[in-house]
């Protein structure tokens, strides 16, 4: 739990999972955002100006971007993080490919497998800052639902689903958490975004499939194994009740 005063603001943007394991000091608030922009803005069409004031309007400090970089031009996938961050007169850090850190407030270090950074808050508090982008196929959920996505075979069993994931973003999930441990031995507030291609396995319990929300209960593994890790999910934290308030798995 947080302590009395400490505010957390939390957004959840695009199919993607925020989560936190955060104790501020009192009276401090800090908003962190998760957002997909979709190769670069350029699959949509959308100028980069009205990216940023999506950004600008949710009041962010901290934005875990997603697919930053555009279509290829002359060879090359021009990063457009750099030039939000130029709109928005703040800080990036591109993790290498298309994930990247948007902030308010200056990057300090990133974690050795650029997995993470940490960020020093105007209080001098220190917070780490993690962000995310799993392997989009095979999609499990279609998969399920003989969607055929991929070339990927078709599957019944929540046991079948959780092998196909695993085959699909273990190694992305053991990545992670190898970089992750050591910010969360700190006891410094921790934040992970990203757009998992995943569901959590919060949504889809026993209880939500009972509902008809998801087509049979499975424990995914990445959410679990971030869970497990000592992480809460910001969204079922605030909404813990899976079956009135879920998410969408596609954008």
């Amino acid at each position: 739990m947080h302590p009395p005063k400490t505010k957390v603001h939390l957004s959840w943007l695009c199919s993607s999972l925020l989560l936190g394991l955060a104790t501020l000091a009192p009276a401090a608030e800090l908003r962190v955002m998760s957002f997909n922009i979709w190769v670069g803005g350029d699959a949509g069409k959308q100028p980069l100006e009205q990216t940023a004031a999506v950004i600008r309007g949710s009041r962010a400090d901290i934005v875990g971007v997603q697919e930053s970089r555009g279509f290829e031009k002359d060879g090359v996938r021009p990063d457009h993080g750099a030039k939000l961050a130029e709109l928005l007169g703040w800080h990036w850090f591109s993790q290498g490919s298309s994930p990247g850190v948007l902030s308010r407030f200056p990057i300090e270090t990133n974690t050795p497998a650029k997995q993470g950074v940490s960020i020093r808050l105007p209080s001098g508090q220190r917070v780490w800052m993690y962000n995310v982008h799993f392997n989009h196929a095979p999609y499990q959920p279609y998969q399920l639902l003989n969607i055929p996505y991929a070339n990927a075979p078709f599957i019944k069993t929540a046991d079948e689903a959780v092998a196909e994931a695993s085959k699909a973003r273990g190694g992305e999930v053991m990545r992670l958490l190898g970089d992750l441990k050591p910010a969360l031995a700190t006891g410094e507030p921790v934040f992970l975004t990203g757009d998992f291609n995943e569901p959590s396995h919060l949504d889809w319990t026993e209880r939500a499939a009972t509902a008809g929300v998801c087509p049979l209960p499975v424990r995914w593994p990445a959410t679990l194994a971030v869970v497990e890790a000592g992480m809460r999910d910001a969204f079922r934290t605030a909404h813990p009740d899976e079956v009135a308030r879920t998410t969408s798995q596609r954008v």
